[in-house]
């Protein structure tokens, strides 16, 4: 049993607090009318639209940049309504799959990976693809290739049996002529760079 003097206490904290609620609820409904501006834009295709277009002055809504900006803004919602009714429109954060862990690592994997350069195989010596039909800049470069890989002189040298001795010489032949233009390369642009100098 409350005595009367905590009962009045009571109401009036309930009174004032009542009062101030709806103060505050007055006080944030005209802020957030006087700071909020609601805008909407109709279409032809969409009527339901049209009735709650806000109104705008003459000069504003007549003015080029406002028509662009409607116009373009029309051709938006028509899209997206038309998208809308083809089911063309996907949620942008659809709802998590109820794959593993594992599934789920595989398909990234699988998705990575086919982004990555494919790696080499017993072919890709001599194998260049044919990007877009054009066959004649993938046989150039094919072309290159060999000629790089020293494929045709191999089979050149591989038609018919070489002795052991001729294979040799051969062979000790070419490592010095690699060598020796080399050399002569290396003498050659120090003697560029020395003209370069001046001296």
């Amino acid at each position: 049993m409350l005595s009367p003097l905590m009962q009045r206490v009571g109401t009036t904290l309930l009174g004032d607090g009542a009062s101030g609620f709806q103060r505050s609820l007055r006080c944030n409904t005209t802020t957030a009318l006087r700071t909020t501006s609601v805008r909407t834009f109709t279409t032809p295709s969409a009527p339901w639209l049209q009735s709650q277009r806000p109104p705008q002055s003459p000069s504003r809504a007549n003015s080029p940049r406002t028509a662009g900006y409607l116009a373009g803004q029309a051709a938006v919602w028509s899209t997206i309504i038309s998208s809308g009714r083809s089911g063309k429109i996907r949620p942008s954060n659809p709802a998590p799959s109820k794959a593993t862990p594992e599934e789920i690592w595989k398909i990234r994997h699988e998705s990575f990976m086919a982004t990555q350069p494919r790696i080499g195989d017993a072919y890709s010596g001599r194998s260049i693809p044919v990007i877009k039909g054009d066959v004649n800049t993938a046989y150039s470069k094919l072309n290159t290739r060999l000629k790089q890989n020293r494929v045709r002189y191999e089979l050149r040298m591989q038609e018919r049996h070489e002795k052991k001795g001729d294979k040799r010489r051969r062979l000790r032949s070419e490592r010095w002529r690699r060598r020796f233009a080399h050399e002569v390369r290396k003498k050659v642009q120090l003697v560029e760079a020395i003209r370069r100098r001046g001296a």
